[in-house]
């Protein structure tokens, strides 16, 4: 039987220095927030031509007439095909937000028809302006997300199991959270409104881990109430280790598919899924369930010392 317990502290240490390595990430580069949260324009570009390139329409981008409007451009390539099936590209243009003039032909009206010259088959398929409020009200939404997800935990799992389990497993939750922002903060890999579904996916999937754990140590404390709480704990994370691993290990290879191969529309959601099953996973045997440990000895500690009192 492997010893968990025994190790708690070390894991202790190693998830403070990953939180502290975190905060410290977020609070000097901070997320990099995708156009839905920030104020900015978007316009996309279809071309049957497959020879069509990224340099190209960096170049045209470049000359004054497009420079002036396309600030700070980012241009994203994604694989596609005309209605014919033929291979074509499909381009995504970001940049600060563009100010339309009264009266003057809209931009990605202008930028088609200069990229016609070269390349008859382009055409526009969305453009799309976002201003800050809009930005900040989906920002709103996803932190209103996250805390109703973790209300609505603490509750049922308080209801269903203990309130003590209910802490401990929202403590690693926020622990996950916390160490794929840090991360999202380190690549600085855009953060998309499909990041925050990923995020509350993550924490479905934590949650169930953690769950399970903590439902065995709820069974075996009825089937050997004369063993200690260190004793319980190891058992019952060693008896769902395989069960772990396995469903683990089976989502992980999927995820990592996605991630590698599922182009830039699917790339942070399975980022926040590959780093949340490893997380996730940790935290479930190695941090909520071993704080019940300390948690069940600080109790007993200071009932011993309250009767000590009252004698």
């Amino acid at each position: 039987m492997i010893d968990f317990c025994g190790k708690r502290k070390l894991f202790y240490a190693f998830s403070a220095l990953m939180l502290l390595g975190a905060l410290l990430l977020y609070g000097q580069k901070g997320l990099n927030f995708s156009i839905e949260f920030s104020s900015g324009s978007v316009l996309r570009l279809h071309f049957d031509d497959a020879a069509v390139t990224k340099a190209d329409l960096e170049k045209v981008l470049e000359t004054p007439r497009f420079a002036e409007k396309f600030q700070k451009p980012s241009i994203v390539e994604i694989a596609s095909k005309d209605v014919q099936g033929q291979t074509g590209k499909e381009f995504q243009i970001t940049s600060a937000f563009i100010m339309e003039s009264d009266g003057e032909t809209q931009i990605d009206k202008q930028l088609v028809i200069e990229l016609q010259k070269t390349w008859p088959s382009a055409t526009a398929l969305e453009f799309v302006n976002i201003g800050a409020a809009i930005g900040d009200d989906l920002k709103d939404a996803a932190l209103i997300s996250f805390a109703l997800s973790v209300l609505v935990v603490l509750l049922y799992i308080s209801f269903r199991f203990e309130f003590r389990y209910a802490v401990v497993s929202i403590i690693a939750v926020v622990h996950d959270t916390i160490i794929v922002m840090g991360i999202f903060a380190f690549t600085q890999e855009e953060f998309a409104s499909s990041t925050i579904a990923a995020v509350l996916t993550l924490i479905g999937y934590s949650l169930n881990d953690t769950i399970i754990v903590l439902d065995r140590i709820r069974e075996n404390t009825r089937k050997h109430r004369k063993e200690g709480m260190a004793w319980l704990v190891n058992h019952s994370i060693n008896e769902t280790l395989s069960r772990t691993v396995k469903t683990s290990g089976t989502t992980f290879v999927p995820v990592i598919i996605m991630f590698l191969f599922g182009g830039m529309g699917l790339h942070s959601f399975a980022m926040v899924l590959l780093v949340g099953i490893i997380i996730g996973t940790y935290s479930s045997i190695c941090l909520a369930a071993p704080i019940l440990v300390d948690w069940k000895g600080t109790t007993e500690a200071a009932e011993e010392a309250g009767r000590e009192a009252a004698a």
